[in-house]
């Protein structure tokens, strides 16, 4: 089920070791709370042959379907895979509400095991080490729930 959808660049240093992903903006985001108000923000999660690596977050924007962040994201990654096997980036959309705590909107997920649009741009992100490249994704709703 489509909820919108979220802007994402990425770059890969192979030689340093890192993967940075910019999480820029989302657009479309659907009202979850009674009120109709969204406070949305992105949890982004490394995980390595299923298990978590690494997160970090954005910073809440209030009340609006369209938010903008520009919040970099940094990894470390080992330099003896350099095709990154076993590597999922999930980012998760939210919703915190001050009476009933987080919602999860919906997530995009990067990586090999990723399907079209997503792992399009995984796969240029790959083959074009050292440029940042760009991509609107649709934001999936799913029954996961975010830890």
């Amino acid at each position: 089920m489509h909820q919108g959808d979220l802007r994402i660049s990425g770059c890969y240093q192979p030689v340093a070791g890192k993967i940075v992903f910019n999480i820029l903006e989302a657009r479309n985001l659907p009202r979850v709370s009674l009120l109709g108000a969204i406070n949305p923000y992105v949890k982004v999660e490394m995980y390595v042959n299923g298990i978590r690596e690494g997160k970090n977050k954005c910073k809440v924007r209030q009340n609006t379907q369209d938010p903008v962040w520009h919040h970099q994201v940094v990894f470390e990654v080992n330099r003896e895979n350099p095709k990154l096997l076993g590597y999922v980036f999930v980012f998760h959309v939210l919703h915190k509400d001050m009476m009933t705590g987080v919602h999860k909107i919906g997530q995009v997920d990067l990586g090999w095991y990723s399907h079209g649009e997503q792992l399009e741009h995984w796969y240029e992100i790959m083959e074009h080490p050292h440029r940042s490249t760009d991509n609107w994704h649709p934001i999936i709703k799913t029954g996961k729930i975010v830890s």
